[in-house]
C-alpha cells in the first residue's frame, strides 16, 4: 500500500472517529431536553403523589453522593443512568467519575506508547488511543458483571435449597432468609 493511500485511509478513520464521538456527544445537552427535565423536577417538587416525593427523594440523596468529578464526567456520557447502572451490577463502588478517569487515562496512556513508543502517526495513535480506551474499560466491567451473575446462578439453588428447608423445619421466614 502506499503512503499516500495510508495516510488517506487514517485520515479517512480518524474523521468517521471525530463524527461518531460529535454525533454521540451531541445528544446529550439540548434545550428541549433540559427544559423538560427541568418540568419533570417541578412537577415531582409540587406534586402529592408518593411515587413523585419517592423520586424526588432519591435524587436529593444521589446528588450529595455524587462528586465533582462525576458531575464532570456526566456531562460526556450520552446515557449517565444507564452506565450507572452498569457500574452498579459489578457489585463494586466505582463511580462514573472513576470510570471517566480510567477511561481518560488508558486513552492518553495508549495514545503515548503508540506515537512515542511505537512511532505511529499521531493520528492512528490518536483513533488507536480512543478505541481502547473506551472499548477496554467497557469489557472489563462486563466481564466482571459476567463472573458476578456466573456465581449468583451457582450459589442461588443452595440457597433456595437452605431456605426451603429452614421453612419446612418450622423457621420464621425472617429467620430463614438471614441463614
Amino acid at each position: 500500500m502506499s503512503p499516500i493511500a495510508l495516510l488517506a485511509v487514517i485520515l479517512l478513520g480518524s474523521l468517521l472517529t471525530l463524527a461518531l464521538l460529535g454525533f454521540a456527544f451531541a445528544g446529550g445537552t439540548n434545550a428541549d431536553k433540559i427544559a423538560g427535565q427541568r418540568l419533570e423536577k417541578m412537577r415531582e417538587r409540587f406534586s402529592n403523589s408518593q411515587d413523585a416525593l419517592a423520586k424526588a427523594q432519591m435524587r436529593r440523596i444521589l446528588a450529595l453522593r455524587e462528586s465533582k468529578l462525576d458531575s464532570i464526567v456526566k456531562g460526556f456520557i450520552p446515557r449517565p443512568a444507564e452506565l450507572r447502572a452498569r457500574l452498579s451490577r459489578t457489585g463494586k463502588d466505582w463511580t462514573l467519575g472513576q470510570y471517566g478517569m480510567a477511561c481518560g487515562g488508558l486513552f492518553l496512556f495508549m495514545t503515548v506508547v503508540f506515537a512515542v513508543g511505537l512511532g505511529m502517526p499521531f493520528l492512528l495513535a490518536l483513533l488507536l488511543g480512543i478505541l481502547i480506551g473506551l472499548a477496554v474499560p467497557h469489557m472489563v466491567v462486563g466481564m466482571i458483571i459476567g463472573r458476578r451473575i456466573k456465581k449468583f446462578i451457582e450459589l442461588f439453588p443452595d440457597a433456595i435449597d437452605l431456605l426451603v428447608r429452614g421453612l419446612r423445619s418450622g423457621l420464621p421466614i425472617s429467620e430463614s432468609l438471614s441463614i
